[in-house]
């Protein structure tokens, strides 16, 4: 879990200019499906972050309006479905809350793998939005809501990010998306479609953090196995220094949000890239640096103790050093790899 206003509260990031500028006018975050809380990316700046979240279950929606409304900047809860045009469509609540969808689930692969919370409770008609009408709407009291945007709609993303143009042309900076690899919901538009349709506004694809499935037909405590992908976060940027923007002109503003975008989710080395290539007041440059590797050295920190943990659990306890291994592997992989260092 990623500890609440770490860089907002960070005496380094406190003297900078962009830190005043966050303060005068907050980041701003969508998130859509909030069920359980407004998405750990923006904890470290909740503090400068103005949130917009929208949940279709009124309990999680109230729920989120009482136990997180003094984190934020601000923080505002709509209990209403986004989608591909505005009206009123059917919602999908099953058994598990957080499977509820825009789409019926495809009940025979999810039987096929026995998945369960799926089963469809209730069908109900429910007003829905698309979200560039909601961002017109609340843009009128709040500057540029959608800078960062987060989706777990449970098979509906692509048709959100679809109806979307005008946010993602010209507000959205980055996207944090939950994909699927195949159908989970019937009809739906996997991995592919979401990022054919990312890449083609602008958006290149920086993260993927797989999930992944099978029948269990082997004992995991005693083998080792691959399984298949079933789904995984994506996290795209809107990057300055590809090609395809090359000829678009960007904000103060928006590199801002590149930075802060690139804190909060560990890209350091590409924080530093956007650094050097777009700071050039000499003392703003070398704070932001500063403050840059030191979150970087921060999290190499976390790892180490992770490790010493895991030494002392297969220590203590050899005969499961399969499963801490693998524990631990599965708690501190990340989107890097350190093959071109040799170790003496």
């Amino acid at each position: 879990m990623k500890r609440l206003n770490s860089i907002s509260s960070n005496s380094i990031f406190r003297s900078t200019t962009l830190c005043d500028d966050f303060i005068k006018t907050p980041l701003g975050f969508i998130d859509v499906g909030a069920s359980g809380g407004v998405h750990p990316l923006v904890l470290p700046v909740a503090s400068t972050t103005n949130c917009l979240c929208f949940e279709a279950s009124s309990k999680a929606s109230e729920e989120l309006r009482v136990i997180e409304k003094s984190i934020f900047a601000n923080l505002t809860v709509c209990n209403t479905i986004v989608g591909q045009n505005n009206g009123e469509t059917d919602f999908y609540f099953t058994e598990s809350e957080v499977n509820s969808s825009l789409r019926q689930p495809h009940a025979s692969l999810l039987n096929r793998y026995g998945k369960k919370g799926f089963q469809i409770k209730e069908r109900k008609v429910m007003e829905v939005r698309t979200l560039d009408s909601i961002v017109r709407e609340v843009g009128k009291q709040c500057t540029n809501p959608g800078e960062i945007i987060k989706l777990d709609c449970q098979g509906a993303e692509y048709e959100i990010l679809d109806a979307a143009p005008e946010t993602l042309a010209k507000q959205c900076m980055s996207v944090w998306c939950e994909v699927e690899f195949f159908q989970v919901y019937e009809d739906q538009k996997t991995f592919s479609d979401v990022d054919r349709l990312l890449c083609s506004k602008g958006f290149s694809l920086y993260g993927l953090y797989p999930k992944y499935i099978s029948r269990k037909m082997i004992d995991r405590t005693s083998c080792e196995t691959n399984e298949r992908l079933m789904w995984a976060d994506v996290f795209y940027i809107k990057d300055p220094l590809e090609q395809i923007n090359a000829r678009t002109l960007f904000t103060k503003r928006e590199i801002d949000v590149l930075i802060i975008s690139a804190l909060t989710t560990g890209f350091f080395d590409y924080a530093i890239e956007i650094i050097e290539a777009y700071k050039n007041d000499s003392h703003e440059k070398k704070k932001l640096l500063k403050l840059t590797r030191l979150l970087a050295r921060r999290e190499k920190t976390g790892i180490e103790r992770h490790a010493r943990q895991f030494i002392d659990r297969c220590r203590k306890t050899p005969k499961n050093i399969y499963l801490y291994a693998k524990k631990f592997i599965d708690e501190n992989k990340n989107n890097n790899d350190v093959d071109f260092l040799t170790i003496s």
